[in-house]
């Protein structure tokens, strides 16, 4: 059955809301391992922060072309770190590589919702959500939503800067911001919840790119899944953004990657 759209928001919304007052993160700083010495996906791929997670192990990259320019920037991971994962929802905090350009991305965090988050029927199974950050560790740790930051949490960016589609789901989220959603999103139609592309704003500016996706998804080494990236009409930060993202599985390597692809550079608009 269809789902009413207002009904659609008002649930999102809630479900936002479910993770300002229930969710917390622990921050985990285990032993650093190695990661494979096989060829990547990409022929220029530089490699980035690893951490350990789970029975195994993530790391981020960027793929840059023979004039050192990005192309692609995303992460990988071994097919062992969806077992034995934290009871509880944990946060990864990793560093892109520092020689290569990545601008307008600063950091990655991969966050495990150990059992989803509510309501259910949207967002109950347990996930990864893949937070491509564009501002720094320090902004977000001043994202208290108490106080003043009330406000510099619901501020919207205008609407040249925020992709085609996407709507605001109140409320903001600490540490995150205000995340952005599409209305025809297949789970909102009667269809299970996999994969889904969101976006973030904190302070009136775009603040990450998320790609949200089910432990069970990734259980059932999928087939290679590319998608166009909705463009804003504008840009608040000069760098390269990406057109589509891609999900694939290397059966001969057991590793996962989960990619921002088609890396354009966009030249910041003059109004902020």
């Amino acid at each position: 059955m269809r789902i009413p759209v207002l009904v659609i928001t008002i649930l999102f919304a809630v479900v936002l809301g479910g993770l300002v007052y229930t969710t917390s993160y622990t921050q985990q700083p285990p032993p650093m391992p190695m990661p494979p010495s096989q060829p990547l996906r990409y022929a220029f791929d530089i490699r980035g922060e690893t951490q350990a997670v789970g029975d195994g192990f993530i790391y981020t990259w960027v793929h840059n072309d023979t004039m050192n320019r990005p192309t692609a920037i995303g992460v990988s991971f071994s097919e062992s770190l969806l077992n034995n994962l934290p009871d509880a929802n944990t946060e990864y905090p990793l560093r892109f590589p520092e020689v290569v350009p990545h601008a307008p991305f600063d950091h990655f965090t991969l966050d495990w919702e150990v059992h989803g988050h509510y309501p259910e029927q949207f967002y109950g199974a347990p996930h990864f959500d893949f937070h491509f950050y564009l501002i720094s560790p320090q902004t977000r740790a001043q994202m208290t939503g108490v106080g003043a930051d009330i406000a510099r949490e619901e501020k919207q960016p205008p609407a040249q800067f925020i992709p085609q589609g996407y709507v605001p789901a109140e409320p903001p989220v600490t540490l995150m911001g205000l995340h952005w959603i599409r209305l025809d999103f297949p789970e909102f139609h009667g269809q299970p919840f996999t994969e889904s592309f969101i976006y973030g704003s904190y302070n009136g500016r775009l603040a990450f790119i998320e790609p949200m996706i089910t432990r069970a998804f990734f259980l059932t080494k999928p087939a290679p899944v590319t998608k166009v990236v909705y463009q804003p009409k504008a840009f608040q930060v000069s760098g390269y953004y990406p057109t589509r993202y891609a999900i694939t599985y290397d059966a001969t390597r057991h590793l996962y990657t989960v990619a921002l692809e088609g890396l354009v550079y966009r030249q910041a608009s003059g109004t902020k």
